[in-house]
């Protein structure tokens, strides 16, 4: 059942990147999603049936453990999305060098780094809930000051955007990480441990599958030769859902 859940992981990421209207014209790719619907059904169907599976279903039932996976699902999906789509728009719509590129991307993981044991300290004062809530929001905020930037936006703007978007995500990881490990037994620590990387790592193949999927979309419908590259509004889209994504975190995170 391992390679079930890897490839469901698979098809998903291959089928999203294809972007929203080519994948419901393309036989090919509905063939890779449907795929990995079966194949992510069938996990779960044989992991509920086999005496020792490998995945201990029965956590879910626990409303915090399921609530912070995926919360934890939906706050990688959009850190990627930003690790993915601001290279798009400072170096092919701003014309900005890698290396100077790089230089801005840093600001929002030197930030969670900052921020990100604080809210861990705290969060065994206060509680997780909270905290994980507000750093979805502020998430949120950040992705949306994303959106609108333009080909005149002002670079400290894009330093704002990254700063608030380490911000929330700083606030959001420690206390999100200690509540789901918190609501696992001792003797399953090593499953929700196991979780919690698969949270990661699924957060981060849909974050770029997710994003690539709009970017393509607006890109193929964009007018040919237009004054605008059309790189602007593609990473505008694509910041806008992922938006949606860290509100619906909000809500995970608050109904745990």
């Amino acid at each position: 059942m391992r390679e079930a859940f890897a490839l469901w992981s698979l098809g998903l990421l291959l089928s999203l990147p294809c972007g929203l209207s080519r994948a419901i014209e393309s036989a090919d790719t509905l063939t890779t999603f449907v795929i990995a619907i079966v194949l992510l059904t069938a996990f779960v169907i044989v992991e509920r049936c086999v005496r020792a599976p490998m995945l201990d279903l029965e956590l879910f039932r626990h409303r915090t453990f399921s609530g912070a996976a995926a919360s934890a699902v939906l706050n990688y999906i959009c850190v990627n999305s930003v690790v993915f789509l601001l290279p798009f728009y400072l170096m092919d719509g701003r014309g900005l060098g890698p290396a100077h590129a790089g230089l801005v991307l840093t600001t929002q993981p030197i930030v969670m780094a900052v921020v990100a044991p604080v809210s861990g300290a705290l969060s065994d004062r206060i509680g997780s809930r909270a905290l994980a809530t507000v750093g979805m929001t502020v998430l949120a905020v950040g992705l949306f000051v994303l959106s609108r930037l333009g080909p005149a936006s002002p670079m400290p703007l894009v330093t704002l955007g990254l700063i608030v978007t380490g911000l929330g995500t700083g606030i959001f990881g420690s206390p999100n990480n200690n509540s789901l490990m918190g609501a696992a037994p001792r003797h399953r620590q090593g499953i929700a441990g196991g979780v919690l990387a698969s949270a990661r790592n699924t957060g981060m193949a849909l974050g770029v599958g997710l994003a690539a999927a709009v970017v393509t979309t607006v890109l193929v419908h964009a007018p040919v030769g237009g004054p605008v590259s059309p790189i602007f509004h593609a990473t505008a889209r694509a910041f806008l859902v992922a938006t949606g994504v860290a509100l619906l975190g909000v809500i995970t995170s608050t109904v745990r």
